[in-house]
């Protein structure tokens, strides 16, 4: 029937829309972190785990590109101290223990950095 016929052909565009539209949620979710600040970044996905006080951050984008935007906080004793200020201060503020950064990237193919930041504190 002229129905069936309208109905298989709007059908049949319907994967090529879908792709579209999983292409802009991807775009989206995978470019919000470029305005956030390094803090913003940790707090946008954040679960902690009180049993073992584990927090664990979820970004979108790579462990070196944060450490890149740390840059502006470094204080002059450089990016990578900066990170570390920037774990401390977020791990201290969930009261937990130990903090888990766990970065989903597309570089183009989708893969997974992962931090684990444990300060060490010297009982002697």
């Amino acid at each position: 029937t002229a129905a069936a016929a309208a109905a298989s052909t709007a059908l049949s565009t319907l994967p090529s829309r879908r792709d579209d539209v999983y292409a802009a949620v991807v775009a989206a979710k995978f470019g919000a972190d470029a305005s956030l600040t390094p803090r913003d970044q940790l707090r946008r996905d954040y679960k902690q785990f009180d049993a073992m006080r584990i927090g664990m951050s979820s970004i979108t984008e790579s462990l070196p590109a944060l450490v890149a935007r740390c840059c502006g906080d470094d204080g002059g004793d450089g990016a990578s101290a900066a990170l570390v200020r920037h774990l401390e201060a977020w791990r201290a503020l969930c009261g937990v223990d130990v903090l888990v950064v766990m970065a989903a990237i597309r570089t183009p193919a989708f893969a997974r950095q992962l931090l684990l930041y444990a300060p060490y504190e010297h009982r002697g």
